[in-house]
């Protein structure tokens, strides 16, 4: 029977290594690995599952790449595999070389023992040959570069060169740079990155495009910068000049984008096309936006040649409509008399002092009746068109939903809550959807301040408090404080700056979540509950004669017995 421990692997290793190289053929990327094994200090014999590991480094955790051979044939020790990691593994660094093996009968991963040291992975003579195949006298290989010492041209797809470099075809690279000398191709040039065209000389352009008469496209350079100008028979008419600005028509731009006015016309042109957007922006993403801005306090204005301004955006953000001086976000000035409204009712009208004794903004109905009317006193009228009041409706209102923000007084300016009444308010039924008793608020006393579902009593001490409870049947039981276990209260009576009024909501009916103590026993639902030693905290009446007037309600849940916890309760005191 094999055994599992291997104990050490004599190696012997015959590498073939690639080498590009004129007129010969290639070997593939596969080399030949000869060892013998040795299993307890004999001879390995049989089939053995291999795993070869190479890396760039003899201590490195993570492999290069590996290769996985099972059922090796190992005959007296001796076994020969092929090994092929592709072709990028081998770039001329060092490579280590680790060896897993297993018997074959077995087939869990972890059976694999590594054969240590890693073996550093060395070429063979072969190999060295195949860096320097293919030498002639005119190209020399120096390293990783080659080049040759021609006097004549070279050609590439073509037979007969006329250039230094004849491609009859297309280039692809990516970088490309060309000297002084002429540079032909029979079809496409596609560089990646970028090409240099150069010339020795400061007056002369780097790039024509045109014939012998008339240069379309210059490329130069001089003593102000590197840019590119644009050439018709006429004078300049686009110039890309070294600080990023372009021109059209001058060839001394002022800004990124300077369009020079030519003499009897306008700078720019926009729209000749019935029918079609003279400007268009446009943002494929959401939320896009056309901006004309400035990084001092500039304006944008439309303007009439013989009416003056007819809109002005200033720099402070304001919008001015026939004024140049606008005093707020929309500032709209017209003449005396005049009147801003649509051209059929109903519509908006925005009047001036000449028209009303205020200045008003008027929505008229389709007979110029007012309908909604905003005079100069900040009044509002609906349905007239003078309100004597700050909102002033002339006829009924009905509304199915009406949704307000903030707080709501009737009776006051001032409204403490979402809905403050003063006075007396009837209706036939009140539903109530918040809450779930009918609490009195309460001080409450003692050392001890109440919290959400704690049992209260009466405090002798202090007339109109409470105090929380600390004593078994307690007669003078008032109730629990509301909010424990989400439910807050539904009603809460009280009278402010009265005895009547406190911080704690009592609930006096209802349900309510109570603080309670199951040491005397399980609570059931339907138990009747009163006060226990521990304080705030109720349990189940177990002696009916002493729970007489001390009785707080019924358990609407349970609390197995030794527990504390929340109870639902049914305030009924009794």
């Amino acid at each position: 029977m094999k055994s599992t421990t291997i104990l050490t692997i004599l190696v012997m290793g015959l590498m073939f290594c690639i080498a590009q190289v004129i007129e010969a053929t290639s070997m593939g990327t596969a080399w030949t690995y000869q060892g013998r094994l040795l299993d307890v200090n004999d001879t390995a014999d049989g089939e053995y599952d291999f795993e070869f590991k190479l890396y760039d480094d003899p201590n490195a955790n993570f492999p290069l790449a590996e290769v996985n051979i099972p059922n090796v044939d190992v005959i007296n020790g001796y076994f020969t595999v092929n090994l092929d990691f592709g072709s990028g593994i081998f770039d001329g660094n060092s490579c280590w070389l680790e060896i897993f093996v297993r018997p074959g009968e077995l087939s869990d991963p972890n059976d694999y023992k590594s054969l240590s040291p890693r073996r550093e992975v060395t070429p063979t003579p072969y190999a060295l040959y195949a860096a320097k195949a293919g030498t002639d006298a005119d190209w020399i290989v120096l390293q990783q570069n080659m080049h040759a010492s021609v006097s004549g041209n070279v050609g590439i797809g073509v037979m007969i060169p006329g250039y230094k470099l004849d491609v009859g075809g297309d280039i692809k690279g990516t970088t490309g740079r060309f000297g002084t000398d002429q540079l032909a191709f029979g079809a496409n040039l596609q560089v990646a990155n970028k090409i240099n065209i150069m010339d020795d000389s400061t007056d002369n352009p780097n790039l024509f495009i045109g014939d012998n008469n008339m240069q379309f496209l210059q490329l130069r350079w001089d003593s102000t910068g590197d840019h590119a100008q644009l050439y018709t028979p006429a004078p300049y008419n686009i110039a890309l000049m070294p600080g990023g600005n372009v021109g059209i028509g001058t060839t001394t731009p002022e800004a990124g984008f300077d369009v020079a006015n030519p003499s009897g016309g306008p700078a720019m042109t926009v729209g000749r096309r019935t029918g079609y957007p003279s400007i268009r922006a446009r943002s494929d993403a959401a939320g896009g936006w056309l901006i004309i801005d400035s990084n001092g306090a500039g304006n944008v204005g439309l303007n009439h040649y013989d009416d003056g301004h007819v809109i002005l955006v200033n720099g402070g953000g304001r919008v001015g409509i026939g004024t140049t001086g606008p005093d707020a976000k929309l500032s709209i000035q017209m003449q005396t008399g005049t009147q801003l409204m649509p051209a059929v009712t109903p519509g908006l009208v925005i009047k001036d002092g000449q028209f009303n004794s205020a200045k008003q903004v008027d929505v008229q109905d389709s007979t110029g009746e007012s309908r909604f009317v905003i005079n100069g006193a900040g009044k509002v009228g609906i349905a007239t068109d003078s309100p004597q009041s700050e909102l002033d409706v002339a006829g009924k209102t009905r509304t199915q939903v009406l949704e307000i923000t903030e707080r709501v007084g009737i009776g006051t300016d001032n409204p403490q809550l979402e809905l403050d009444v003063v006075g007396r308010t009837r209706t036939k039924v009140l539903e109530i959807t918040g809450g779930g008793d009918l609490a009195e608020p309460f001080n409450v006393s003692g050392q001890q301040s109440g919290k959400p579902g704690m049992v209260v009593c009466i405090d002798p001490e202090n007339p109109g408090n409470l105090v929380v409870s600390k004593k078994t049947y307690d007669r003078t039981v008032a109730g629990i404080i509301s909010g424990a276990g989400g439910v807050k209260p539904g009603m809460l009576m009280g009278q402010v700056g009265t005895r009547a009024d406190g911080e704690h909501p009592v609930a006096m009916t209802g349900r309510v979540y109570c603080r309670a103590d199951a040491s005397n026993g399980a609570i059931r639902p339907g138990d009747l509950l009163t006060t226990s030693q521990t304080p705030g905290h109720a349990m189940k009446v177990t002696d009916y004669d002493r729970a007489n007037g001390a009785i707080l309600g019924k358990a609407m849940t349970g609390l197995e017995a030794g527990q504390k916890g929340l109870v639902l309760v049914l305030v009924a005191l009794q």
